[in-house]
């Protein structure tokens, strides 16, 4: 979800000036709270529960994708096609959707990935603190908050569900690290291409 609505105000923010001002400054507002007090202060208000941990995710991680996807439209709304585009009466929207969306999608699932190595920590902290996924469903979390009973007797019941957080993050971010390096050198490769396509012939 945040991935999705990130991408949207990205989408709006980078490609019509008229409302990047008013988006980035509530993003910026967004992103003054920290991370975890914001997921709290809302599992608190609405309960615990896996919705309140979704709403929660979203909150929290939009204003970090739609800053990145606005990054990459306001550099692909500068090349020659989008110009070309305009000149030819392409309506702005169908610009949007038709020329910029597929060129910032692969960032997009880039960020998915990216995102959701952050939201499993955020998730076992909200289980752990007992704000976010309520038992008897199993999360990692929760395992991790009712093994510290038995910590001396039994401790793999904390490490085994610790590790295995520790691991499936460093994975998602050594992929999504990889999807990064590959989408970035795709951009580059397209902007050569469109550039000797736009470069007048020497001597004309």
């Amino acid at each position: 979800c945040a991935a999705f609505t990130g991408l949207v105000i990205g989408l709006i923010s980078g490609f019509f000036r008229a409302a990047d001002a008013v988006l980035m400054r509530v993003m910026d507002a967004w992103m003054s709270f920290p991370a975890i007090i914001l997921a709290m202060a809302l599992a608190i208000s609405l309960g615990a529960s896996i919705w309140t941990e979704l709403i929660a995710l979203t909150v929290i991680f939009t204003p970090f994708t739609a800053r990145v996807i606005r990054s990459r439209v306001l550099g692909i709304a500068g090349r020659a096609y989008i110009g070309a585009a305009r000149v030819s009466g392409m309506s702005k929207w169908k610009i949007l959707v038709v020329h910029v969306f597929p060129n910032v999608l692969p960032l997009a699932l880039v960020q998915v990935v990216i995102l959701s190595a952050a939201a499993m920590l955020v998730d076992g902290a909200m289980s752990f603190l007992g704000l976010g996924i309520a038992p008897p469903t199993p999360t990692w979390g929760n395992m991790i908050a009712e093994g510290r009973s038995y910590l001396v007797q039994a401790p793999w019941l904390v490490i085994a569900p610790g590790v295995t957080i520790m691991v499936c993050v460093f994975l998602l971010n050594l992929i999504g690290s990889s999807l990064r390096i590959a989408v970035d050198a795709r951009a580059r490769t397209l902007s050569e291409m469109q550039r000797l396509r736009t470069r007048r012939p020497s001597g004309s």
